[in-house]
């Protein structure tokens, strides 16, 4: 059943145009969805776009990407559906601060091959990455609930919230360094509850990895031994 948040206003009454290039029709015209750039094969380490050399292989630094990262998923583990620019970006960055938040459920539809990965990867429960409260109040939503929300439709899968931040400042407009040093996360659960358990974290952008990378550490202390990332977007 549908909640309050899943309705705006602005899409109940305003004229049904393309959030990319406002052509009239649905949220995302046919032509600016080719538009959006799958994620191409890249570092076998961390899935980075476009790295092709050996220096990606799971038993080596990987790439400058993942490098700097530390108790990274395995490369099966994780996945990101498109590029963070161009179309892509133009379309979340409506849907996230101008709260057309319904345009996100076109991208993950049809959900077949997610959820076969998510089958096949052996999650048993997705967790998304909580919202700072002062966030919260300003946006209806929490974009990575409701990718989450998705998932674990397609995948008949528990939505779980084991995770609430702590002290941080917001990640918009911080550079990488910045990133990498601002997220913290609690893990609100006991270790009896973790155990055994295979854990999916969703966020909206994968940008450094200093937001998953702290989750993941967070579930970990906690006695989660077993964790993948899903985004939405990844930026390059």
């Amino acid at each position: 059943m549908a909640s309050w948040a899943d309705w705006n206003p602005l899409e109940l009454f305003a004229p049904k145009l393309c959030l990319v290039c406002g052509q009239a029709g649905e949220a995302l015209c046919a032509q600016c969805r080719r538009a959006l750039e799958p994620i191409a094969a890249g570092c076998r380490r961390c899935g980075y776009p476009g790295i092709q050399n050996k220096s990606g292989s799971p038993q080596s630094g990987g790439c400058f990407w993942c490098k700097p990262l530390r108790g990274l998923p395995s490369a099966a583990d994780m996945k990101s559906q498109f590029v963070y620019r161009n179309a892509g970006k133009a379309l979340f960055q409506q849907a996230k601060f101008q709260t057309y938040f319904r345009a996100i459920d076109g991208l993950l539809d049809p959900p077949d091959a997610l959820v076969a990965w998510i089958k096949a990867g052996g999650f048993q429960v997705v967790c998304p990455i909580p919202e700072r409260f002062e966030r919260m109040w300003r946006r209806p939503f929490n974009p990575a609930e409701r990718i989450a929300r998705i998932l674990c439709r397609g995948a008949e899968l528990p939505l779980v919230h084991w995770l609430r931040c702590r002290g941080q400042r917001s990640q918009v407009g911080l550079a990488r360094k910045g990133r990498r040093s601002n997220p913290r996360f609690i893990c609100t659960v006991s270790a009896e509850q973790l155990a055994g358990k295979k854990v999916l974290l969703v966020d909206d952008v994968l940008t450094t990895g200093s937001t998953l990378s702290a989750a993941s550490r967070a579930l970990r202390m906690a006695g989660c031994a077993q964790i993948g990332w899903f985004t939405l977007f990844r930026a390059l």
